[in-house]
């Protein structure tokens, strides 16, 4: 049993490997387990994303910022309706003070 489980283990990490595919200058097709340096520049690897343009990069950090904005105003609305609260609080024992003990 244990055999068979190192077993199964190492087969499965050969199909893991990544495998690469290139062509060649004469227009053969090859694959391999390593690309050659001199195909490296001429295809992304797959799983790899390409980096971001600069429009990209600025278009995040616009909608980050935004984003921060807003959290900003939610947290400042969050703290008006707490203090509001809390005064409605302090207005409602004063009310029941004056109920209870007439004062």
């Amino acid at each position: 049993m244990l055999s068979r489980t190192i077993f199964l283990m190492l087969i499965s990490s050969q199909v893991i490997a990544q495998t690469y595919k290139w062509i060649d200058e004469s227009g053969a097709m090859h694959y391999g387990d390593a690309l050659p340096s001199r195909y490296r520049s001429a295809q992304q690897l797959k799983g790899m994303p390409a980096s971001p343009t600069n429009a990209e990069t600025q278009a995040a950090r616009e909608r980050t910022e935004r984003e921060a904005q807003r959290a900003k105003e939610l947290g400042d609305r969050r703290q008006n309706a707490d203090r509001v609260q809390k005064n409605l609080n302090r207005r409602a024992d004063l009310v029941y003070c004056f109920v209870l003990f007439g004062t």
